[in-house]
Parts: structure tokens; C-alpha cells; sequence
């Protein structure tokens, strides 16, 4: 059976926006009071918020639906007795789900 590989689960979002809202305290720290008195405010928040914005997935509609017949290993499941050595397969159905959406994936 293929790697089960669930919808945007690799990153905890407020763990990411958590670290940009570091990243972007850092960078206005490190700018210069100089350079910050003698830049027109708008363009800094707009300079800033580009650098730091985050595109947060938005799903689509057009959800589409994949099944296939496959087999199930069922070794490990407790509530079977097996007398023999595994793997121990059963019948089961295969549904792949694919998810249009916008946004960052990582």
C-alpha cells in the first residue's frame, strides 16, 4: 500500500506565524534608526508585510475522487487471531482524494 500523506499536515500554522512575527521583530530591530526615520512609514509596513506574508491554503471546489480494489493488511489489527505468520490480507477499497487549493504548501 502507498504513503499515506495527509492535506497540509507537515507544518502547525500558528508555529509558523509564531516564527515569521520573530523573524520580522528581528529585522525591524536590526534596521538602522537612521534608515528608519528617513523612510516613509507605508513603505517600510509595506515592505515588511511582503516579505513576511504568509499565503495561507485556501481549498478549491473541484474535489475530485479516485477508489481501486486493493488489499488491507490486517497483521497487526488486535481484534484478529491469525495461527499462521503474517502479512494477512483482506479486500478492501482504495480512495484517493484530490484537493485543488491556492495558497503555500509549505
Amino acid at each position: 500500500m502507498g504513503e499515506v500523506s495527509l492535506l497540509f499536515s507537515d507544518h502547525d500554522i500558528n508555529a509558523v506565524i509564531r516564527s515569521e512575527e520573530q523573524l520580522l521583530a528581528k529585522e525591524i530591530e536590526s534596521y538602522g534608526p537612521d534608515e528608519l526615520l528617513n523612510t516613509d512609514p507605508s513603505d517600510l509596513a509595506d515592505y515588511f508585510a511582503s516579505k513576511h506574508y504568509i499565503n495561507v491554503p485556501q481549498l478549491g471546489d473541484e474535489v475530485t475522487v479516485e477508489s481501486s480494489e486493493t488489499k488491507i493488511d490486517v497483521s497487526r489489527d488486535p481484534e484478529r487471531y491469525f495461527h499462521t505468520p503474517g502479512p494477512h490480507y483482506v479486500p478492501g477499497t482504495r480512495l484517493v482524494y484530490h484537493v485543488p487549493f491556492v495558497g503555500d504548501s509549505t
